[in-house]
């Protein structure tokens, strides 16, 4: 049973690097190119979200010249946390 709740969470956290990759890329397109629209919805639930994980991350960063570094760092921590939901719950794979 427990096994099978790792598998869940680790699955979500998967889900939720996928989609803050997604928001980086969408939102490099959106700064970078005028004719696409910051107000989409696609564009704004993308940013509503990833941004309760990246947004505080951001603000703990020091600003490295014009690049955002905080989507790199949330995957980071969201991986070590579900490596060690992982580890802890038995299991020696992520799958």
């Amino acid at each position: 049973m427990l096994a099978q709740a790792a598998a869940v969470i680790s699955l979500i956290i998967d889900i939720y690097c996928l989609l803050i990759i997604i928001w980086a890329v969408v939102s490099m397109i959106v700064a970078f190119t005028p004719r696409f629209d910051a107000r989409h919805p696609l564009v704004v639930a993308l940013d509503r979200l990833a941004s309760p994980v990246v947004k505080p991350i951001r603000r703990l960063l020091p600003t490295v010249g014009a690049m955002d570094i905080s989507p790199l760092l949330a995957i980071f921590l969201l991986r070590t946390v579900q490596r060690l939901i992982v580890t802890l719950c038995g299991r020696t794979t992520l799958f």
